[in-house]
């Protein structure tokens, strides 16, 4: 790498893991007072207190992966992609086996073979298949599918699903981080 990649590589990282162990302090206290609050009123309460706090608990819960997965993924970002031959046959399978909910996603196989990297493969479509379970619109049947197309000589990897989905505006900012092709 050129030094002023490797070191704008090295600052993105540091900056991800100090602002990951900055924001796991107020989430450690968010689901311990939390935690208390359940404990020690629980038969106080009345039962949709209980349910909000738990909702808290969840989402910082949620929080607290999304936090690991950002770090996870700033650490793929600060070294080279590794360029291995892939089946996505294999990857979208053993990303499906234990994923809660993962009987609403079809896969229309044969996927393609891929030249890249495994790890960062997997983060984003970890991501990708997280959000779309986890995003629905309410009072629809929600489906995901995955599937494949191969387009100029490259592979283009989808997932789609019945979801709310990304405002226009937001989607090139969101979908910047992933593109290392090349």
């Amino acid at each position: 790498l050129r030094p002023g990649v490797a070191a704008a590589r090295e600052e993105l990282r540091a900056m991800a893991y100090a602002v990951s162990h900055d924001l796991r302090a107020p989430l450690r206290h968010i689901r311990g007072f939390s935690e208390m609050l359940i404990e020690d009123y629980a038969g106080e309460m009345p039962y949709k207190a209980g349910e909000i706090l738990r909702l808290v608990m969840d989402s910082a819960e949620l929080m607290n992966m999304m936090i690991e997965e950002m770090l996870h993924f700033s650490r793929l970002l600060s070294r080279a992609l590794a360029k291995e031959h892939l089946s996505l046959d294999e990857v979208v399978g053993a990303m499906l086996e234990g994923l809660e909910g993962a009987e609403l996603i079809s896969v229309e196989r044969p996927l393609h073979r891929v030249t890249g990297d495994r790890d960062a493969l997997q983060t984003c479509l970890r991501r990708l298949l997280h959000n779309a379970l986890r995003y629905r619109r309410d009072g629809e049947t929600h489906a995901v599918a995955v599937t494949a197309e191969a387009v100029s000589g490259r592979v283009r990897l989808l997932v789609e699903d019945n979801g709310p989905g990304l405002r226009e505006k937001h989607r090139e900012a969101v979908f910047r981080v992933f593109d290392r092709a090349g």
